[in-house]
């Protein structure tokens, strides 16, 4: 269905509105015109206005986001309640195309994939820091802007860190996507800073095998095993072993935060670990033209958003890298997934829409 063809109001307070870019289970965005300015409109869902806690939490989680400066972090630009008395989200739009698109064309050299992910964890500590966790790091809801730089997207499930432990949204469904989540996620457990770490892992396998570590529709206690490392000639064992690591089963074996992920892939990768100096902080991006390519929403559904099982047919597999128990230690034993995991599974948030997803 095309969301731009649905009926909009002409406008919504002081935003033009022009179109409905997507729906989530807490939210519509609109394409709307503020002022000058072409935004990214976020808006609760009329269903939940009589919810307080919900209402209080978008605002506060929204303001949170709005004192992040990061230039690999989306800006917001407004926060507030509509004259119907609907919290908002106003974002920029920016101009390029989301990682998932660049990866549907094909992996990424060795130089660009780590570029782009020493902006990704730069941005992710930007939020931790902020005491917010993003919850759905994934190619989809990051933006390439003028071709070299990354932008993270899409806080429609971020969550304070602070906030009460909980992995469900509102309408019942598990916050993330299955194919990127953390195994603990499976299990009931809260999303936190490892949670996070390990979707930035799975991105960069992403971005330099030009694929998932795993098929996402395999049985999901392939998460338990050993993962497999990255097959390709351009990427030093090292590396492979800092991956590997960030893919951890076990949160506490993963990097303790997002510089101590990127500063391990910097050294892994040969390149040196460096403070930033004051012109990298103050980098700005290109600023977002006035007619902004738009993300397109399509029916297809490539790797990185969930696909079937033949897609795969004729490759080759990548290696796995199993690792001995320790001395005196017993294999690990393979555990029965219950049956809430498969339950959660059903209504998770897929990948595949476009990063105005809530």
């Amino acid at each position: 269905m095309d969301l731009s063809t649905k009926s909009v109001p002409p406008a919504l307070g002081e935003f033009r509105i022009s179109a409905v870019l997507g729906h989530g289970g807490s939210g519509v965005v609109y394409d709307a015109t503020w002022g000058p300015r072409r935004v990214a409109l976020k808006v609760l869902h009329e269903g939940l206005m009589g919810t307080a806690r919900v209402r209080s939490q978008f605002l506060s989680e929204a303001r949170v986001l709005q004192t992040i400066t990061h230039p690999s972090v989306v800006k917001v630009l407004a926060v507030g309640e509509l004259p119907d008395g609907r919290p908002y989200l106003a974002m920029e739009r920016l101009d390029g195309e989301t990682l998932a698109s660049v990866l549907a064309r094909g992996a990424l050299p060795l130089a660009s994939a780590l570029t782009l992910f020493d902006e990704l964890c730069e941005a992710v500590g930007a939020l931790h820091t902020q005491g917010l966790v993003h919850r759905d790091l994934k190619p989809e809801n990051v933006y390439i802007v003028d071709g070299v730089h990354a932008v993270l997207l899409d806080f429609g499930i971020a969550k304070e860190l602070a906030a009460p432990a909980s992995t469900t949204t509102v309408d019942g469904g598990v916050r993330g996507t299955p194919a990127y989540m953390a195994p603990e996620r499976f299990f009931g457990q809260p999303a936190g800073i490892a949670t996070d770490l390990y979707e930035l892992a799975v991105t960069l396998y992403a971005m330099l095998a030009g694929r998932l570590p795993w098929d996402d529709l395999a049985d999901p206690e392939a998460r338990l095993s050993p993962q497999p490392l990255v097959d390709h000639a351009a990427v030093p064992a090292e590396l492979d072993v800092e991956i590997r690591r960030a893919l951890s089963t076990r949160a506490q074996n993963r990097p303790a935060s997002a510089q101590s992920l990127r500063d391990a892939v910097r050294l892994a990768s040969g390149r040196e670990v460096a403070t930033p100096t004051a012109a990298e902080t103050a980098r700005m991006r290109p600023a977002a033209t006035e007619a902004a390519t738009q993300p397109t929403v399509t029916a297809a559904r490539p790797w990185f958003a969930g696909r079937d099982k033949t897609t795969d047919r004729g490759k080759t597999p990548l290696a796995w890298a199993p690792t001995e128990p320790a001395a005196g230690q017993s294999p690990p034993v393979r555990r029965r997934w219950p049956m809430i995991a498969v339950a959660l599974g059903l209504v998770m948030i897929g990948g595949g829409l476009a990063w105005w997803q809530l």
